[in-house]
């Protein structure tokens, strides 16, 4: 019986490993020390493939007084990564008003369509961020919400 633990608690470590769409659900137990990267390397990538303009609410962020931040759209806390698919250009009050909750939906459709255009002005945006199926996006999200991650997060009206 033990061993039988033993085996699965490593074969769906595994498998978070190597596909994901899995839930994350024990590296999320294990969490111990786990940080985040540095985004750094795709700030200025964002800001170009973005339009230097809030994800969000659309906010013109080209202004050097802008307050910019990357954000990401399915939270970190869900995903453990900071995969380029998941990172969008938003102004401060967007991205601390948002914190860790789902946006509404409509952000993760549009998530979908800037990544595709993102990969057809700049290939190498990608870079380092594992593959996602087709809709992917949309199967993370909806995971999410079947976990009960706090959602529908909309910009505050200016």
């Amino acid at each position: 019986m033990a061993l039988d633990i033993i085996a699965n608690h490593w074969w769906a470590r595994f498998l978070e490993k190597v596909n994901l769409m899995a839930p994350a659900i024990i590296q999320k137990i294990e969490a111990d020390g786990v940080r985040r990267g540095s985004l750094r390397w795709f700030f200025e990538r964002v800001a170009q493939t973005d339009n230097s303009r809030c994800f969000y609410c659309n906010a013109d962020l080209s202004n050097t007084t802008a307050v910019r931040h990357i954000d990401h759209v399915l939270p970190w806390s869900f995903l453990l990564a900071d995969p380029a698919w998941d990172l969008v250009l938003a102004c401060g009050r967007c991205n601390l008003g948002k914190s860790d909750r789902l946006p509404n939906r409509r952000f993760i459709n549009l998530l979908e369509t800037i990544n595709r255009q993102r990969v057809a002005r700049m290939p190498e945006f990608m870079r380092g961020s594992p593959p996602l199926p087709t809709g992917g996006i949309s199967q993370l999200y909806d995971a999410a919400r079947a976990v009960e991650w706090p959602n529908a997060w909309e910009p505050a009206l200016l």
